[in-house]
């Protein structure tokens, strides 16, 4: 009887150090395919659009001709380059993945993750992660010429 009552204990305690090690590696490669795929990057950028659209924010962070800005560049307001960095600062980048772990395992497994990564380390996945966000701001209104031509106003 204590034998398998040790058993069980020793089970459980197994069970979760396995657990751990998986929610480990899985938070691990979230982290690499959140980087391979761009999303820090775009999500970066995206920031500095926003600032750019808040008026009070565009005189602090962007230059008077806001059309030649860079946003591969960092802002020009070093108040804005504090909010930046603490965003995209390693520890806040890893708090963000543990954030999302729970939702991409809900749709998929370490293994789907671990190839997603792979493709996008070919040339033809890096050439996609960095043109994606290029092709979505290229083809303004498409949803709505689609809609048009196939008679749904």
């Amino acid at each position: 009887m204590k034998k398998a009552f040790y058993l069980s204990i020793l089970f459980f305690c197994l069970t979760l150090t396995f657990n751990g090690q998986t929610d480990e590696n899985y938070t691990k490669v979230l982290k690499e395919f959140l980087e391979v795929t761009g999303y820090f990057e775009e999500s970066q950028k995206a920031l500095k659009m926003n600032m750019m659209f808040h008026k009070e924010d565009t005189k602090r962070v962007l230059p008077e001709d806001s059309t030649k800005v860079d946003f591969n560049k960092p802002a020009q307001d070093d108040h804005a380059n504090k909010i930046l960095g603490k965003l995209f600062s390693e520890e806040s980048k890893g708090i963000l993945v543990d954030l999302y772990v729970p939702a991409y395992k809900k749709h998929f497994s370490l293994y789907e993750l671990e190839e997603i990564i792979n493709f996008y380390k070919t040339p033809s996945g890096q050439k996609y992660a960095k043109n994606k966000q290029a092709i979505q701001f290229e083809s303004p209104g498409i949803r709505q010429q689609w809609m048009k031509k196939i008679g749904i106003k």
